[in-house]
């Protein structure tokens, strides 16, 4: 991924090695990464400031990232938005589609299939 100008990446994770482990290397992609653990944190962040690009676990302690998605999505409607699952057959795929999420990237990844997904919704833009 090389983006010419920095991406401003909003990530969702609750577990803290992965949050820190792709946060680290979304950043090392030359990203400005905002990690947070919560959809409550999520949405305070995504509400004050803009952002090029959410990540959003699926599974959150406190709702589920398509529903976190479909609140972005009131105020953000083109910012590409990346949900990342347990899950990824159809019918979670069609979820994920139907909250305005671009791309349901199942977990565990692998870290390139997170740089091609990165690649694939940030070249449209």
């Amino acid at each position: 991924m090389s983006p010419k100008k920095r991406t401003r990446v909003l990530y969702v994770e609750d577990h803290d090695d992965t949050r820190d482990m792709v946060a680290l290397l979304l950043r090392d992609l030359t990203c400005d990464v905002t990690a947070v653990e919560s959809c409550a944190e999520a949405l305070a962040a995504a509400k004050g400031a803009k952002f090029n690009l959410y990540i959003l676990d699926n599974c959150l302690p406190d709702g589920l990232g398509t529903t976190l998605c479909r609140e972005i999505r009131t105020f953000d409607s083109s910012s590409p938005i990346i949900l990342c699952s347990g899950f990824d057959d159809g019918p979670h795929l069609e979820t994920a589609g139907d909250a305005g999420a671009n791309i349901l990237l199942a977990k565990p990844f692998d870290v390139n299939d997170l740089i091609d997904a990165i690649d694939k919704v940030t070249r449209k833009k």
